[in-house]
């Protein structure tokens, strides 16, 4: 082909409407191809970004993120992954506790707790273990390791691995779980209400929650039942004063929340109570009247 000839065809070429429509930049041309070195550059440094990311991968490089979750996303505590997946939502079953605050006879009482502690007990087994164990299978699946998996697919749990874990404290028979203790938090009939309706404790009134020694603050609990002949609302208050809530009358012992012992729960032995620092969501198993004997006739007691 004559020279003229072949400048005016690679005149036609960089005039075209396919490299107009493209709006690429033609810089040089050689052996009648079209040459972009942006173009060029840019395949190259796609190559060497995914060798790079190869060798981050054969080498367990972390990559700036938690493997499986995106570098946007939180690192979550006790889990690790090898693929690059988000790790997979949780939710959890709630618990419907009972409103028990009609009733005004210990027998009556009893009985109705007995059928609460039933009921949580069938829905830890049926409902919660079930849960936790599909997620933890999801979250296997995606390729994450949970550092916990085994306690999160045998014990019943207020959270889940993404935090530390809080565990119901249970016992095993045959299979079964059953909750080992029932703990009882004191309070007014509204704040009570609140507490079973939302199924948290943080609305426990602010005086009736203590800066402990470890400059935390925490809240009281007790083993004893609302049905108990051997404690009386005196007792009851003089358990609030000794850690520091001199504002509690016995008009605050009038009802109480239900709810299970878990392996947070700090047991005073020297103040015969339980305490607590985690507020925010619990299990609140029922509300309840405060049913204790008239002041003359009660004696202190464990339940």
């Amino acid at each position: 082909m004559a020279e003229g000839a072949t400048t005016e065809l690679r005149k036609s070429q960089l005039s075209s409407p396919l490299a107009k429509s493209n709006n690429r930049r033609v810089d040089a041309t050689h052996g009648g191809f079209l040459f972009n070195p942006r173009i060029i550059v840019f395949e190259v440094s796609r190559v060497y970004k995914s060798i790079a990311i190869f060798w981050e991968l054969a080498a367990g490089a972390p990559m700036g993120c938690v493997h499986g979750v995106s570098r946007s996303h939180p690192q979550h505590h006790g889990l690790q992954a090898g693929a690059q997946m988000e790790l997979p939502d949780y939710y959890r079953p709630t618990f419907r506790g009972l409103d028990l605050t009609r009733i005004t006879s210990r027998e009556e009482l009893d009985v109705a707790l007995f059928a609460a502690k039933k009921e949580y007990n069938k829905f830890l087994n049926e409902r919660l273990l079930v849960a936790q164990r599909a997620w933890l299978s999801n979250t296997r699946r995606r390729g994450f390791d949970v550092e916990s998996a085994d306690a999160f697919s045998t014990c019943p749990c207020i959270n889940h691995p993404s935090h530390q874990l809080e565990q119901i404290e249970t016992t095993e028979k045959a299979g079964i779980r059953e909750v080992s203790r029932l703990l009882y938090i004191y309070m007014p009939r509204d704040a009570a209400r609140q507490c079973q309706s939302a199924q948290m404790v943080d609305r426990i009134p602010d005086y009736m929650c203590f800066m402990d020694h470890d400059r935390q603050r925490k809240f009281l609990a007790a083993d004893i039942s609302p049905y108990s002949i051997y404690t009386s609302k005196s007792a009851m208050v003089a358990r609030y004063h000794s850690v520091g809530c001199g504002s509690v009358t016995e008009n605050d012992i009038a009802f109480c929340i239900v709810i299970a012992e878990t392996d947070w729960t700090q047991h005073d032995t020297s103040k015969c109570l339980y305490k607590r620092s985690r507020f925010g969501s619990v299990d609140v198993l029922a509300v309840a009247p405060v049913l204790f004997p008239p002041e003359e006739s009660s004696s202190e007691e464990t339940d």
